[in-house]
């Protein structure tokens, strides 16, 4: 076809931008068979061919993704019971079923990116102690932890007050004036908050702080974390502050 008769053609059947480009498409289609564009051209002049008409076609909505629930979900109960010889293993799959749903419920609300699940060993068992700490669950785990349920109750604890950095607090002690020296200045606000809350000598060990039965702990992100003498043993005791004398307010 020449150039004149195509503009023709796109004149006379071609009154939209997408007509025009339907009409460009079907000459360079007709390139295969030169005979059966004449005769479309043909049928189309006498009539024979009808209006072809393109509406808009409305979106379809997508429903909105369901929101999360206000809480965690429980497992179901166990359609049957485990082998007798298999003690504690229908506790055990509840137990890991009701982490996983907790998990789950973590990433879809936001409150973590993965919900531990790119943690070692020991802090997932902190991780899981501390989510069970206080309820009947937290005894089968501690029996089967190999670390004795009273350290066990520490490292949950630490987990619970700062997770991953409360739990490093509690195991490792490190010397903020070496490693901060703006800290120094910390460390006497500590000593000073202290020794007014327990009117006793405070005493400065690294990063920790103690008088009494008290003690301040100070993360690397130079925050304390307040611990509580308990049997023997310093017990992780409230969430971090910024303020030594807001984190053993509570105390």
């Amino acid at each position: 076809m020449s150039e004149d008769a195509s503009e023709d053609v796109r004149a006379e059947f071609g009154r939209t931008w997408w007509g025009t480009a339907w009409v460009e498409a079907l000459e360079q289609r007709a390139r295969l068979d030169p005979n059966r564009l004449p005769r479309g051209r043909d049928y189309a002049r006498s009539g024979a061919v009808g209006e072809l008409t393109l509406a808009p076609v409305p979106w379809a909505k997508i429903p909105a993704p369901p929101l999360p629930p206000a809480r965690p979900g429980q497992p179901a109960a166990l359609p049957v019971d485990p082998p007798a010889w298999r003690a504690g293993l229908g506790g055990d799959l509840l137990e890991l079923a009701a982490d996983a749903a907790a998990r789950a419920w973590e990433m879809a609300v936001g409150l973590s990116a993965d919900a531990g699940l790119g943690l070692g060993a020991d802090a997932d068992l902190a991780r899981r102690a501390a989510r069970v700490l206080g309820t009947p669950s937290f005894g089968p785990i501690a029996a089967r932890s190999g670390i004795g349920a009273r350290e066990l109750v520490r490292q949950a604890l630490a987990w619970r007050h700062g997770g991953l950095a409360g739990l490093e607090l509690l195991q490792r002690e490190w010397d903020p004036v070496a490693d901060e020296p703006e800290s120094a200045d910390l460390l006497k606000a500590a000593r000073t908050v202290l020794r007014s809350k327990t009117g006793e000598t405070e005493s400065v060990q690294g990063n920790r702080v103690t008088a009494g039965r008290l003690q301040l702990r100070l993360s690397r992100d130079l925050r304390w974390y307040p611990y509580a003498r308990s049997d023997g043993d310093w017990e992780p005791s409230g969430p971090p502050e910024a303020d030594p004398a807001r984190a053993v307010a509570a105390l």
